[in-house]
């Protein structure tokens, strides 16, 4: 009589399983498509670039479309226009100094940049911040504590020296390129005063140990001799350090405990308030202060004892 009782609450069990896997179909809806600017400039003496796409729907995985046929000006303070074209037609907008106009290098002055797109006009501000002098670029021989799949696991551990400029709140991206080839976009390495974040009274030191060690390829990957290695110190507003914290946490947030994502905010604004065309996207320009090493195994210095 049991297992009479057991095969029956199994099977009742089972046809309410069973009954609950209807398909629920669920009609998602594509928005307004939305102008997307990646506007990241700088003083170095070298074309800048101005890419403007479209946004498209959540599960589209294509290519995004470029936005044809804008009109992008960038002003500074002294309402110096500099004209930003896009000679492929692919939504790269771009400017180059040259004996007429020098590189956009008026440190403490305001830039703003207009955007005219589909009978929209677009506006956003930014800073040029001043930028410290990096000392010194070195390194010194390591050894993984596991040989890599690929790759040898003797080589060396670059680190750069510079320090933060006295008062706080000034701000930085580093960024750095082994054998001409950035990290990759999703290492987004920050720098509020010589730490990493507010509040950690740092202001107008040595940057910190970490920081120094960021321009490194990643942890299971020493450079080798001969390697080329460039490290660029980027100046950007606070404004910029926490859009781009929140990017950081974004492009990380995933597995057991990701939590809910969040709209990262545009400094980037339309004219017309009323207008439903909202952009996205970010405008900053940086000054730029850039060291470069040939890696050679007797140019490296002892091993810090850290």
């Amino acid at each position: 009589m049991k297992n009479k009782y057991s095969i029956l609450l199994i099977l009742f069990i089972s046809g309410f399983l069973f009954s609950c896997e209807d398909v629920i179909q669920k009609e998602i809806r594509a928005g307004v498509s939305q102008l997307v600017v990646d506007a990241f400039i700088n003083n170095l003496e070298e074309e800048q670039k101005i890419t403007l796409t479209l946004s498209q729907p959540y599960f589209d995985n294509s290519k995004p479309t470029p936005a044809l046929g804008a009109n992008v000006i960038v002003f500074d303070e002294d309402s110096v226009a500099h004209q930003f074209v896009d000679l492929q037609k692919n939504g790269v907008y771009v400017w180059k100094p040259n004996a007429r106009q020098k590189a956009l290098n008026k440190i403490g002055k305001r830039y703003v940049l207009y955007i005219n797109y589909d009978g929209q006009e677009y506006v956003s501000l930014s800073e040029l911040k001043r930028v410290p002098k990096i000392d010194s670029l070195n390194y010194f021989g390591d050894t993984l504590a596991i040989r890599p799949q690929n790759g040898s696991q003797f080589g060396f551990t670059a680190e750069f020296f510079a320090r933060d400029f006295q008062g706080e709140g000034d701000c930085y991206q580093i960024r750095a390129a082994r054998n001409g080839k950035y990290q990759k976009a999703n290492n987004i390495n920050l720098a509020f005063d010589g730490a990493f974040s507010p509040g950690s009274k740092s202001d107008g030191i040595i940057f910190i140990l970490p920081i120094r060690r960021s321009i490194n390829p990643d942890t299971l990957a020493l450079l080798q001799e001969k390697d080329t290695l460039q490290v660029d110190l980027y100046s950007i507003t606070q404004e910029t350090y926490f859009f781009m914290n929140l990017v950081r946490q974004e492009s990380s947030n995933q597995g057991l405990f990701a939590v809910p994502s969040v709209n990262i905010p545009s400094n980037v604004v339309n004219r017309d308030e009323k207008s439903t065309k909202k952009p996205l996207g970010f405008f900053s320009i940086s000054a730029v202060s850039r060291i470069k090493t040939v890696i050679e195994k007797s140019k490296a210095v002892k091993k810090p004892n850290v």
